[in-house]
């Protein structure tokens, strides 16, 4: 790796006979949580890389994945929740196999969370994380500098189904299917990323940065996280976090989904799970679940709310589980950047008519 990268990695234990030594677990982690907020049984997945924290909890009755974001400071762990419509929030002490606090529901409820780490589930995964910085032009504390991240949940030998799911994150990834040292394809990423910033800005004098006064519009940025999101013995969902910047007023980013089966060993298509009459009439139980999740007045059109479009439309970023669906648009998708990701989430029985024979065994 090129010296001039002032980088950390963490390469966590990948398989039971792992080639790279353990490096402060406490780094780099991720853990599965059970109990409760307030009365309501709850199951969270937990990733930690450095300072920071991200993953998804659901409630066990409805089983919706609600993704979340935060950051660790000492014992405190702060978590707020992506939803631009309910936004949700953890405030609380993690220590050892505990993590309790309160739970607030915006600034309408407030409710005591207490969850213990369920070890069986977290011992079936490791964490893998890798992030460098490089200045565009050495040791000028106001360079501008490319900083990468990548990082990906990966099961060990605990986890029945690990080949199978070690294969979906290399697809996911476009690694090679069987790679088992991902950690070594990521840093080739890295280096692939760093060598690209250098080539894009081979040109760029320092005068003109100076002149200009904005030295962070020559940064870029490129983070790709990938966690859990949902599983049971039937269902497995990943979830990927992205964001790039390069130049400009602000980055994008987005969050996908993917739903794997893991009876038949596969990637579930839309088609998969609806007949082409229920992809046909999706859009109305769309707009009628996304008025009430998100307050729409009937009498208003969705584009006066402040949607591109009157009907929303069908997209291939779902997720699946026994409780029901739900469909995530990216900013710019279906809304402007301000309004941030759209999900809409489709009670399991306002779809049930649409479903293709046989995906109920999936969900029972």
């Amino acid at each position: 790796m090129n010296k001039n990268i002032i980088a950390t990695v963490l390469l966590t234990l990948l398989l039971s006979t792992s080639i790279y030594p353990e490096v402060n677990s406490n780094i780099s982690w991720y853990k599965c949580f059970k109990g409760t907020i307030g009365k309501y049984p709850v199951t969270m997945h937990l990733h930690k890389s450095d300072k920071n924290v991200r993953g998804f909890y659901n409630y066990d009755k409805m089983r919706q994945p609600i993704g979340f974001f935060g950051d660790v400071i000492g014992d405190s762990v702060f978590l707020l929740t992506n939803s631009n419509n309910n936004q949700e929030s953890f405030r609380g002490i993690l220590k050892k196999n505990k993590y309790n606090g309160q739970w607030y529901n915006g600034d309408k409820s407030t409710l005591e969370f207490v969850l213990t780490e369920d070890e069986s589930v977290s011992a079936m995964f490791e964490y893998v994380y890798v992030h460098g910085t490089k200045q565009l032009f050495k040791g000028w504390d106001k360079s501008p500098q490319g900083e990468y991240t990548e990082s990906s949940f990966w099961p060990t030998g605990k986890y029945a189904g690990s080949s199978f799911i070690r294969n979906s994150i290399c697809n996911e990834k476009k690694f090679p299917e069987g790679s088992g040292a991902i950690g070594d394809l990521m840093l080739k990423n890295q280096d692939k990323f760093f060598e690209g910033y250098i080539k894009e800005n081979k040109d760029l004098k320092k005068s003109e940065i100076e002149k200009s006064g904005n030295s962070y519009m020559y940064s870029f940025t490129d983070e790709d996280n990938l966690v859990i999101s949902y599983f049971d013995d039937k269902l497995f969902i990943i979830s990927r976090m992205y964001y790039l910047y390069a130049g400009g007023v602000h980055g994008d980013y987005g969050t996908g989904f993917t739903v794997y089966d893991l009876v038949n060993k596969k990637k579930l298509e839309l088609s998969d799970i609806l007949t082409a009459e229920g992809i046909k009439n999706i859009p109305t139980v769309f707009e009628k679940n996304f008025r009430k999740q998100y307050a729409v007045d009937d009498k208003m059109s969705l584009q006066d709310y402040g949607l591109f479009v009157d009907t929303i439309p069908v997209n291939d970023n779902f997720t699946l589980t026994p409780g029901g669906m739900a469909f995530n648009y990216v900013p710019y998708e279906i809304s402007s950047y301000a309004q941030g990701e759209i999900m809409i989430y489709v009670p399991i029985e306002d779809i049930e008519k649409y479903l293709v024979p046989g995906i109920k065994k999936l969900l029972q």
